[in-house]
């Protein structure tokens, strides 16, 4: 069972490597562009042995609504999706690749008008 939160939205991130070309701009979009107080992010890193660790690491010290789930292996997309699924606290979850930039305020809304 999930516990309780404020979480709005889950923003939930597969990754394998590429941390400095693609997980950290889609990031650092992310956070600019969203509310940070109803958004949760989960990074599923899958096998990295880049610097992805370190970085989401010093981000959640920032923004302690990101949230790292770590396999030393890897597991493929699929299952590291699902994994960010499982650890998801918000309302409506939301996968996206890492190699997504985000352009525009009020994003998360417009996605999620549909369904509310």
């Amino acid at each position: 069972m999930k516990k309780q939160n404020n979480f709005k939205y889950s923003i939930v991130i597969p990754t394998y490597n590429h941390c400095d070309d693609l997980l950290k701009p889609c990031l650092d979009s992310i956070v600019a562009h969203s509310n940070m107080s109803e958004t949760e992010i989960v990074v599923v890193a899958n096998g990295c042995v880049d610097n992805t660790r370190s970085y989401v690491t010093e981000l959640k010290q920032q923004y302690p609504s990101i949230n790292l789930v770590w396999f030393d292996e890897g597991i493929g997309f699929t299952k590291a999706t699902n994994a960010g699924i499982k650890v998801a606290q918000g309302k409506f979850v939301l996968l996206l690749n890492n190699d997504t930039v985000i352009y525009g305020k009020n994003w998360l809304d417009t996605l999620s008008e549909p369904f509310s």
